[in-house]
């Protein structure tokens, strides 16, 4: 869903209009705000309250790139080991 969101941004259709549809900026802050909503754990009725609570209120949803100020982080771990790293132990 990612890639194709990138795909959209990259090729200039990721708020293209065509036919009734929704554009795919529509589409993927649904997505995302849906999936924040842990929809599993929600009842029928709460589903269908929070579908229409997106369908008005995602497009106010902001997208923007993260910042890329450092880096990207590598975490190495032990999948065997059975306590934390000693730096991440508190103190």
């Amino acid at each position: 869903m990612h890639q194709l969101f990138q795909l959209a941004l990259s090729s200039g259709t990721a708020d293209k209009v065509v036919g009734d549809a929704l554009p795919p900026s529509q589409v993927y802050r649904q997505a995302l705000l849906l999936a924040l909503a842990d929809p599993p754990h929600l009842s029928q009725a709460e589903l269908a309250h929070t579908r229409l609570y997106l369908d008005k209120f995602a497009a106010l949803a902001g997208l923007h790139p993260r910042p890329r100020t450092r880096p990207p982080t590598l975490l190495l771990f032990r999948p065997t080991a059975t306590v934390a790293p000693a730096r991440c132990l508190p103190a």
